[in-house]
């Protein structure tokens, strides 16, 4: 053996001043799984275990390099991505902060679907970036035009999927308040407004919840629909599944029914003669043995004169 050979124990550096070197080409993996950062712990456990780490350098050419020109079209505005690597880096970051909600969701478009779960378990970035994400989005290797539009396109609809079905609960909120669903700060004080009126009266425990919730209105808007969206389902909206979501939307409707038939109710017990305590008493007490809307509106026809709760009436049926 040579008298001028590199001692093993060496290696290992030379391993990493190649890498720091084209840290930029290079995609470093270990038991085969990607490191998108190169920590000062994985450097330790790379010079006690160097077989346990990989190194792939990427090489930009021919179609791989018309698939890169097509992510910085999209996604970098035409500007010259970093690297190939630090592409990734970012695409990766972005899937690993999106809500548990949004990692599940099937609300998404099906290509959206393909391109959030190729993110899963994945081993080689360069397999991603240029093999597999085109390939969900319907590219392959002959072609790479228009694939930048289909990924940001698909990437966007990840993005959104979150706030998209936080919408869709405000949007039942405000259909039964009759509220313009984009005036999320006026579906929110319509909700305060009528809690605040009936938080006082006796009604069943789930509609009494309810009622104490719609009326904690301190925080911002985005922030009372959370812990409203919370309470509906015991748990933050951003750990729900669809089913939660399709769930809690049911709920919204079932109680801000019955709250804006209350509202009416309560606006009409308003009106009548101070004077004629029974009647109101009577109120009081049917709205307290009550245990859904039709009962309340049954109970109330029977014991008030039709004409001053008549429209609630219809207003039941309609439902």
């Amino acid at each position: 053996m040579p008298p001028f050979g590199v001692k093993k124990p060496v290696l290992p550096i030379f391993y990493i001043a190649v890498y720091l070197f084209y840290k930029d080409e290079i995609a470093v993996y270990e038991d085969r799984f990607y490191v998108p950062y190169f920590t000062t712990e994985h450097l330790e456990r790379f010079l006690k275990r160097p077989d346990t780490f990989t190194f792939q350098q990427f090489k930009i050419e021919g179609i791989t390099q018309s698939f890169l020109q097509e992510y910085e079209k999209s996604l970098l505005d035409g500007k010259s991505a970093p690297s190939a690597p630090k592409l990734f880096q970012a695409m990766a970051m972005f899937i690993k902060d999106i809500p548990p909600y949004t990692k599940q969701t099937k609300d998404i478009s099906d290509v959206a679907q393909k391109v959030r779960d190729a993110f899963k378990n994945n081993k080689s970035p360069q397999d991603l970036l240029f093999r597999k994400l085109p390939e969900v989005c319907g590219f392959d290797k002959s072609n790479a035009e228009g694939f930048g539009g289909a990924i940001k396109q698909s990437l966007q609809e990840i993005k959104n999927a979150y706030e998209k079905m936080i919408e869709s609960q405000i949007e039942v909120l405000a259909e039964k308040l009759s509220v313009n669903k984009e005036e999320k700060a006026q579906v929110k004080t319509k909700l305060v407004e009528y809690g605040n009126s009936l938080k006082h009266y006796a009604i069943n425990k789930k509609t009494t919840t309810f009622i104490f919730n719609i009326v904690q209105e301190y925080g911002g808007v985005d922030d009372y629909f959370a812990r409203l969206f919370t309470s509906i389902m015991n748990k933050t909206p951003k750990e729900w599944s669809d089913t939660d979501s399709a769930v809690s939307m049911k709920l919204l409707s079932e109680n801000t029914n019955l709250v804006v038939n209350l509202y009416a109710v309560h606006i009409q017990n308003k009106r009548l003669s101070f004077a004629d305590e029974q009647i109101k008493n009577e109120i009081q007490v049917l709205l307290k043995e009550a245990s859904n809307k039709e009962e309340i509106m049954g109970e109330l026809i029977r014991g008030i004169d039709k004409r001053v709760i008549g429209n609630l009436l219809e207003q039941a049926q309609n439902e």
